[in-house]
């Protein structure tokens, strides 16, 4: 179920992908930077659980999926904003 090239199975890349997508979208909300300059820095290395244990690498994100998913919530943003603020204000 990996893809040519990729480092562990499709779905822990893509659980991967995910995480990677929440903390660029969370950075992107705090630093004012475009999806752009943030998908360019979570994808230049690889990915630690901790900086400081060279070891400490998992498995390669599904590059695809992250970026599908940080564009869509960009471009969907407001929907998804509207979504959820009416779903707390229930």
């Amino acid at each position: 179920m990996s893809s040519p090239g990729s480092k562990g199975p499709l779905p822990k890349r893509r659980a991967v992908a995910r995480l990677m997508a929440v903390q660029a979208l969370y950075q992107m909300q705090l630093s004012g930077q475009s999806a752009d300059e943030v998908l360019a820095q979570q994808l230049a290395g690889p990915v630690r659980l901790d900086e400081a244990d060279a070891d400490a690498k998992i498995a390669d994100p599904d590059r695809d999926h992250l970026v599908s998913v940080v564009r869509e919530v960009v471009k969907k943003g407001d929907d998804l904003d509207d979504m959820i603020s009416s779903g707390l204000s229930a």
